[in-house]
C-alpha cells in the first residue's frame, strides 16, 4: 500500500499499476485546486474528472465505495456498489453522478462525514 499523489506523475503511476491488475482508491471528494466545477450539494466544487477518463481509457470498473463506522468503537463497514457505467457520456457527466453519490450518503448519515479541510472556495 503505497499513496499516488495528484497531478501528472500520479496519473502515470495509477496507470502503471492498473495496468498491471492492481486496484486503486481514488478519494473523489477532496478539494482541488483545479479539476471540473461540478455541482456539489448544491454548490460548484472543483472535481477531478481523472478516475472515470483513466477507467474509459483502460476499460476498466470504476467502483464507488464508501465506509461507515458503527458506534463509538472502531468498527466499520466498507460498502462497495455497483459498477458505474462508463459509456459514451463524458467524464463531467460521470463525476457529477459520483457527487450526487456522496451527497446521498452525507445527507442519510452526516455524522459520518469529516473533512479537515474547506471543500469549497467560500
Amino acid at each position: 500500500v503505497s499513496a499516488i499523489y495528484k497531478g501528472g506523475q500520479g496519473a502515470k503511476a495509477a496507470m502503471t499499476l492498473l495496468k498491471n491488475g492492481k486496484s486503486i482508491i481514488f478519494l473523489c471528494d477532496q478539494k482541488l485546486g483545479e479539476g471540473v466545477d461540478i455541482p456539489f450539494m448544491g454548490r460548484p466544487a472543483k472535481t477531478p474528472t481523472g478516475p472515470v477518463r483513466i477507467a474509459c481509457k483502460l476499460k476498466i470498473p470504476l467502483i464507488p465505495v464508501h465506509v461507515v463506522r458503527h458506534g463509538s468503537a472502531p468498527q466499520f463497514t466498507v460498502v462497495f456498489h455497483p459498477p458505474l457505467e462508463t459509456d459514451d457520456r463524458s467524464a463531467t457527466q460521470i463525476m457529477t453522478g459520483v457527487n450526487t453519490l456522496f451527497e446521498q450518503w452525507i445527507t442519510e448519515n452526516p455524522a459520518q462525514w469529516l473533512w479537515v479541510h474547506r471543500r469549497w472556495k467560500q
